[in-house]
């Protein structure tokens, strides 16, 4: 019975068999912006804030710096894509004929500790930024909102 185990468990180890990772949920995390002198706190942080929602059907919902955007993810084993559909409420296809080029794909990385790193080359700020998961699936979001 061990031997027969054993190879199982070398035959899914020389296939490739990898666990899969798990994207959907909500992901957040804060730039912690300096506040300027005399500048409101409270406003630093929300355009400092990144809030992600990826469902099981493979669309989400973003705010960052305050600006909601919504589309796909597509998934690359330790990456994840996102594709912009909508910018403030309105279709990207319908703020002229450069938008699309102009809101590239965003990137998230997949990181040891479970943290994702979203890259927004489009975004308010371009430097990476660690997002932590704080709501599973499962989970009714829009209360968390």
């Amino acid at each position: 019975m061990a031997c027969i185990l054993l190879i199982i468990v070398a035959i899914l180890a020389g296939s490739g068999c990898t666990a899969t990772i798990n994207w959907t949920g909500r992901w957040e995390g804060n730039r912690h912006l300096k506040t300027p002198s005399g500048g409101n706190p409270s406003i630093a942080y929300t355009l400092g804030s990144v809030q992600l929602d990826i469902d099981a059907n493979g669309h989400f919902t973003m705010q960052e710096a305050g600006i909601p955007k919504t589309g796909d993810i597509r998934i690359d084993q330790k990456r994840a894509y996102l594709h912009v559909k909508t910018f403030m409420g309105k279709p990207i296809s319908a703020l002229g004929p450069n938008a699309q080029q102009m809101n590239p794909e965003i990137e998230l990385i997949r990181e040891k500790d479970g943290s994702i790193l979203l890259t927004d080359p489009a975004g308010f700020d371009q430097s990476p930024i660690r997002l932590v998961k704080t709501a599973k699936p499962d989970e009714d979001l829009s209360r968390k909102r």
